[in-house]
């Protein structure tokens, strides 16, 4: 069977019934879009899952204009992986250049340092709290809000950001 149907067939046997079956880089992108100003430009998501796994989306306004993900089987750094995609970008897509990048999933100072080298620009950390109130706790780890950030995204999807 496929993935999906292996997932469905856990789900089923631990007495539960399967939903909706996403990628979490598309939800990431309605979190951005729900907490943050509006986009008028060419823009970068980051979205790390793991270490050695992630995706980039690269947006034009609110729509996504290219999507790449890289696995654990995939040599390189993320920052390799971003360089690659930005390049492509240039030279495929003809883009003029990002007005924005934000990273989810990797929320630590050296990888957005060393990105933002690479970029040339500030990579921001996603904070969801814009749209989705945390109002049980005085602070939030960035792991958290990270983590939190594909859920907000699905629950949020399709909503405008309140003025």
């Amino acid at each position: 069977p496929d993935l999906v149907e292996e997932y469905e067939e856990l789900i089923t046997a631990g007495g539960a019934q399967p939903g909706i079956v996403d990628l979490s880089t598309f939800n990431v992108v309605n979190a951005v879009l729900v907490s943050s100003a509006t986009f008028d430009h060419d823009w970068l998501l980051i979205n790390v899952g793991a270490p050695d796994q992630a995706s980039i989306a690269i947006l034009r306004g609110p729509q996504i204009i290219f999507f790449r993900t890289r696995g654990a089987e995939t040599g390189g750094t993320l920052t390799d992986l971003v360089h690659q995609t930005s390049m492509y970008y240039e030279d495929r897509l003809q883009g003029g250049g990002f007005t924005r990048a934000v990273i989810c999933g990797a929320s630590g100072d050296d990888v957005r340092r060393g990105l933002e080298q690479r970029l040339g620009l500030p990579v921001e950390p996603l904070d969801i709290r814009a749209a989705a109130a945390l109002t049980d706790r005085i602070s939030v780890a960035p792991s958290l809000l990270d983590a939190l950030a594909p859920l907000a995204g699905l629950l949020l999807r399709g909503r405008e950001k309140a003025a």
